[in-house]
């Protein structure tokens, strides 16, 4: 029987090999082998061979080459030749031969077997016998990923179509046949990779950067600057060559540009690519978008045509670009009449391996969570954080425009704009996966085609019914990625079993919120721009082009130290609806706010900086730690060797003791007691033999007898004295030398005693030694315990470290948070200073306007991104309060008018038009109010109240809209500004103040008894916005229009204008009164009643002829007697047509509503004028005709 992998498990397998889909199992025990055939017959045979296979029955290793299977046994082998599909009953003639060294395992891999044998192997090719076996190798350290380390590693190798099979006991491993290294592998049979050490292309690097500077560095044409090739082809005398048969090919260092895989690839990278994209990230914290959207094109520049990618290895990540741009090339070369079969006949099979590595790259991008994590973490989405990276810059530089209300500068935003949101699409097309869905919901393919990792998660979930068999069946090709990455699954399979729910597609990852947010901000500007609104979201009329700079503005920026950048985006805002003192305090507010979150910034930037440097001391400690642990060892080594050397100096003093006290207990030894005795005998027969000599010499002494047969008698004489002295000296000779050995004896036993006196107190030394040196050892104990402790505390501090270190870098308010609250709160704390700088220019901008001045307070030098701007808030606060005290510096009041005007006395002719058409515009001129008062400037209008009545002056409920169209203010006693405004052909100086809060409107309803129709319910002066029209130049026109209900009996229109101004002087009054010269005027005639009797008598009668009496007083302050234009207007009933005919000349005709200018008509002077007029028409429609006269009137 079999498992699922086909393997036999009711056999044990000692060896086995594979032919024709046949395999081979050998069992050792039974000596039989079983062999299963494709179809999955198996087959039991005795291992029948007349060798010592057949005499042991076992099998060491079998392989099969070619058509040959080989059994070794011992040191001899034999062969069978297979035939369909089977092994013959006996084996090849001349076997079996001997082996020059027993087998354990053979594993056949290509064209070589590898044969192992104990701790050793060798390899031969597949043709060859095994006779003649190479020197074996040492296994250790030669293979990777065999089943084991002890020898030999593996009992039985079973190389089959589903894998490579490695028996080790009652168990097996598979390795898969896919990938480009089979496994195990050999690592001596792996390939070098050549990686360039060196470079020689620094001096042509600085040449670049010294001729034209970083922008020449960071250019393409940099990067592709030659290297040294490196080539396999023996005749490449300008290359370095290297071996074909030991390296990769295809991994050699390139030589057409930089190597940037080369050790100095580092470099380069920094160079080219982190360099640019550190500063880039620098500015873009600093809020200086531009400069860091130029940075940023240093390495993806969509407005490049050549190529948008500026980083050389870029361009070799996008496999699918890259074969469109092969195949692209190929058929431009074609097309130019080239012959190109033979590179194209090279580069196909190139195209079709990017082709079929594009969409495991595509999954690897959908996939990405996080762009900017992803892009750093890997070549291939690198890019994407950089176009991320870049679009996101983009969109803080398009803010500035964008705020800036004017169309001019709106079109850079749009196409900005537009532009990002090509490049989303680009990088995830959402808008036809949107139209996938509203054009077909039920239909997946689309989006499966889009995005696969989500659309793999909708499958999962549920949420896609019956989905595209083809879309099952790419999960399985060579360029899904799953199958890709394990080999078609064979790595997640037994031991990688574990790892298989990680390909499940519920876990995937969801998508990237961050990239979303991106393409909603570029959605929601495009959608504020496409439908006319602000960046604010709100529909405002937009003037073509932005407001011009102020030249002083720039002088005054740049002597701060501001860049022009700043004054140049810093334009001029408009005047606000609300009033100084409440723009004031708002801008004060969020002063004060700012200043908080500068404090707040700065916190949490010190907080982050000690939490890095508690991380930095961690780290430091931990080294110190490290270093320490051997000081400690050694220390505790140290104590061990002085407790071993007290230890024995203590088992030595001891020693000595007891040594000395064993002397002194035995006392003389038997020698020396014997030397004693004897020297004591040797005295006692000395003293002895000295006796008797002494007897001897009395003897001597005695007179010799003579006593014979012939003598008798005594003898004395000298001989007798002399031997009796002789004998004398002898023994006193002997009783000397018996006093000496008795002096010997004593001073043997002097000596003695001395010696023992000295052994107590050698022993007293050796006794006192031994405590001595048990007090030492007692104390070099403590210090070895004491080492042991302080060992342990190290080790309890390194724990305690760690821990620390793991507390630091896994707490919530970590240094990570605090680099995340820091970047946020520095974007909110930039934002917050764009709010409150603006607002605070609001204040000034209603400065400004309430007091008709141009000084400026707010300047565009607050912020300073090298230091996050945190002391913006402060110095913008400083501004605003000198802004304040310059506001009320310049609380004085101002002079207070009021000037009630008749718009029928004005301007009839408006009237006129008002009456017939329902609209007209007027103007109120400086002439005028230099009428009233000519030496006053800065007339601003506080209010204006309407009144429309009719003849009898009776105020009328007639609705309509007053527009004030255009107005000017006079800053200062300027008479040039006076000048220009009589006369405005001449440029405007700058003391002329043009259109703030321009194009106001009020609408006249039916207030109260029709009176005060300002169009406020109530007038409020304390207001905290601006009453319609405060603040605005006197100076002015207006448009006035009316409903056609009620206005019937409308006769004339009544302003009514409280206006401030300023005295300028008796210089300055002068000088006005001077430039007043005769100016336009008009007078209206009502004919029916200015002249009653004439146009009663008209009227009755029935000629056709209307004689009017003029006199020069009907026309105020007339200078001369010229009348330069009638303006005629008739009141017609049921339809008729009528007109007059000056002085009867058909020439002379006063056409409705049409100015007749009239050069020869004058008025006599002190006299009475009659003019003649002649109707034209029918009488009986005419009801009343109404005439403006024009003239040149003088100032009163």
């Amino acid at each position: 029987m079999g498992n699922d992998d086909g393997i036999p498990t009711d056999l044990p397998i000692n060896a086995a090999a594979w032919w024709q889909g046949t395999a081979y199992y050998f069992d050792n025990g039974s000596g039989t082998y079983l062999s299963v055939a494709p179809d999955g017959t198996r087959t039991i045979r005795p291992t029948w061979v007349s060798s010592l296979i057949s005499e042991t029955q076992y099998v060491d290793t079998a392989w099969v080459a070619g058509n040959r299977l080989y059994l070794t046994g011992s040191d001899q082998y034999v062969r069978y030749t297979l035939a369909d599909g089977s092994a013959g009953e006996f084996v090849d003639d001349g076997y079996p031969k001997p082996l020059p060294y027993p087998l354990d395992a053979a594993m056949p891999r290509g064209d070589q077997v590898y044969l192992f044998s104990g701790s050793q192997y060798t390899h031969i090719g597949a043709d060859r016998e095994p006779t003649n076996l190479p020197d074996p190798r040492p296994l250790a350290g030669a293979w990777a990923e065999l089943p084991g380390d002890t020898a030999p590693p593996f009992d039985a190798v079973l190389d089959s179509a589903t894998g490579l099979y490695l028996f080790v006991g009652d168990g097996y491993y598979r390795h898969a046949k896919r990938g480009s290294v089979p496994r195990p592998y050999e690592y001596r049979s792996l390939p070098f990779e050549i990686i360039r050490l060196t470079t020689g292309t620094a001096s042509d690097l600085n040449r670049k950067l010294l001729s034209g500077g970083v922008p020449a560095l960071l250019e393409l044409a940099t990067q592709e600057t030659d290297e040294v090739a490196v080539s396999t082809d023996p005749n490449a005398t300008a290359a370095v060559r290297v071996n074909r048969s030991m390296v990769d090919e295809g991994r050699l260092p390139t030589g057409s540009h930089l190597d940037f895989r080369s050790a100095n690839g580092i470099y380069y990278w920094e160079i080219f690519f982190h360099a640019p994209l550190l500063i880039a990230q620098a500015l873009n914290s600093a809020q200086r978008f531009e400069d860091a959207r130029r940075w940023y094109e240093y390495i993806f520049d969509p407005t490049n045509v050549g190529s948008y990618w500026r980083f050389l290895p870029f361009l070799t990540v996008d496999p699918g670009a890259l074969a469109d741009s092969l195949a692209a090339d190929l058929a431009a070369l074609a097309g130019a009449g080239l012959a190109v079969d033979d590179v194209t006949q090279v580069l196909t099979p190139v195209v079709e391996a990017l082709r079929a590595l594009a969409p495991a790259v595509a999954h690897n991008r959908d996939a990405a969570t996080d762009a900017e994590k992803a892009a750093q973490a890997t070549v291939v989405s690198a890019p994407v954080h950089v176009a991320v990276a870049a679009a996101v810059t983009a969109l803080g530089t398009g803010t500035t425009p964008a705020q800036q209300d004017a169309i001019s500068n709106l079109r850079e935003h749009t196409l900005l704009a537009a532009d990002l949101e090509k490049l989303f699409n680009a990088l995830g097309d959402r808008d036809n996966l949107l139209k996938a869905y509203r054009d077909n919901p039920f239909d997946p393919h689309a989006i499966a085609e889009l995005r696969p990792v989500a659309y793999r998660r909708a499958v999962v979930m549920g949420y896609v019914d019956n989905p595209p068999a083809e879309w099952y069946a790419s999960l399985h090709t060579e360029a899904d990625l799953l199958g890709y990455l394990t080999s078609g699954g064979a790595m997640v399979e037994e031991g990688g079993a574990v790892h298989a729910g990680v390909a499940n597609a519920y876990f995937s990852i969801p998508d990237n919120s961050l990239f979303e947010e991106y393409r909603d901000r570029v959605e929601d500007r495009l959608h504020k721009i496409r439908e006319s609104l602000n960046i604010l979201g709100i529909s405002q009329p937009l003037p073509l082009f932005a407001p011009p700079v102020d030249a002083m503005a720039l002088v005054r920026a740049t002597a701060a130290g501001a860049d022009l950048d700043s004054v140049a985006a810093d334009t001029a805002v408009p005047a606000p609806h609300y009033r100084f003192t409440s723009m004031f305090g708002k801008a004060r507010d969020l002063v004060d706010r700012l200043t908080q979150y500068g404090s707040e910034l700065l916190s949490v930037l010190e907080r982050g900086s000690a939490e890095e440097l508690s991380l930095l001391q961690n780290r430091q400690e931990k080294a110190i730690l490290a270093l320490t642990v051997a000081i400690k060892q050694a220390q505790v080594g140290s104590a061990e060797e002085t407790v071993a050397e007290l230890t024995a100096s203590q088992q030595g003093a001891q020693a000595s003791a007891d040594h000395y006290q064993k002397l002194i207990d035995t006392g003389q030894s038997a020698l020396e007691k014997a030397q004693i005795g004897t020297l004591g005998t040797a005295a006692g027969l000395q003293v002895t033999g000295g006796v008797l000599k002494v007897a001897a010499s009395i003897a001597y002494e005695v007179p010799q007898v003579l006593l014979g047969p012939f003598i008798l008698g005594t003898e004395e004489g000298g001989q007798e004295i002399g031997d009796a002295l002789t004998k004398a000296a002898d023994a006193t000779d002997s009783l000397g030398q018996s006093l000496s050995t008795i002096g010997e004896i004593l001073g043997i036993q002097a000596q003695y005693q001395r010696m023992a006196e000295d052994w107590q107190l050698q022993l007293a030394t050796a006794r006192n030694d031994v405590l001595q040196i048990g007090h030492q050892l007692s104390g070099a104990q403590q210090q070895l315990a004491i080492a042991r402790r302080e060992a342990d505390i190290l080790a309890q501090e390194i724990a305690n470290n760690e821990a620390v270190g793991t507390f630091l870098t896994g707490k919530f308010a970590n240094a990570a948070l605090y680099n995340w609250m820091a970047g946020r709160m520095s974007g909110l704390y930039f934002r917050a200073y764009h709010l409150a700088y603006e607002t605070a220019k609001v204040a000034e901008r209603a400065y400004q306007f309430e007091h008709g001045v141009t000084d400026t307070f707010i300047q565009p030098v607050y912020w300073e991104s090298r230091r996050n701007g945190l002391l913006a808030g402060a110095s913008l606060g400083q501004d605003l309060d000198q802004l304040g005290m310059a506001h009320l510096n310049r609380g004085g009041r101002s002079l207070e008018i009021t000037k009630q005007i008749s718009l029928l006395e004005v301007d009839p002719v408006a009237m006129l038009r008002l009456r017939t058409a329902g609209t007209c515009e007027f103007t109120l001129t400086e002439e005028m109010f230099d009428e009233d008062f000519p030496g006053h400037y800065q007339r601003q209008i506080r209010t204006v109240t309407v009144s429309l009545v009719d003849a009898k002056g009776q105020t009328l409920g007639v609705n309509g809209t007053l527009t004030q169209l255009s107005h000017k203010t006079v800053l200062e006693a300027d008479p040039r500004a006076v000048k220009h405004l009589l006369d405005p052909t001449s440029p405007a100086p700058l003391s002329v103040r043009s259109d703030w809060r321009a194009s106001q409107q009020i609408a006249l309803s039916q207030p109260d008894g029709g009176r005060d129709n300002n169009g406020l319910f109530e007038l409020r002066f304390d207001d905290e916005r601006y009453l319609p029209f405060e603040g605005t130049g006197a100076v002015s026109t207006w448009r006035l229009d009316r409903a056609l209900a009620g206005s019937a009996d409308l006769y004339d229109v009544y302003l009514t204008v409280k206006y401030t101004a300023q005295y300028g002087g008796d210089t300055f009054a002068t000088a006005v009164k001077g430039m007043l010269k005769p100016h336009p005027a008009a007078r209206f005639f009502d004919l029916a009643r200015d002249f009653p009797d004439q146009w009663a008598q008209f009227a009755a009668d029935g000629s056709d002829q209307l004689v009017l009496p003029f006199t020069p007083d009907m026309f105020p302050g007339m200078a001369g007697r010229q009348i330069s234009g009638i303006f005629p207007a008739y009141e017609l009933t049921d339809g008729g047509s009528a007109h007059l005919l000056l002085g009867g000349d058909p020439n002379l005709s006063l056409d409705p509503a049409k100015l007749l200018p009239t050069p020869g008509l004058t008025v006599g002077g002190g006299t009475t004028s009659n003019w003649t007029f002649t109707l034209s028409g029918d009488k009986e429609h005419l009801s009343n005709i109404g005439l403006v006269l024009t003239y040149q009137a003088r100032v009163q």
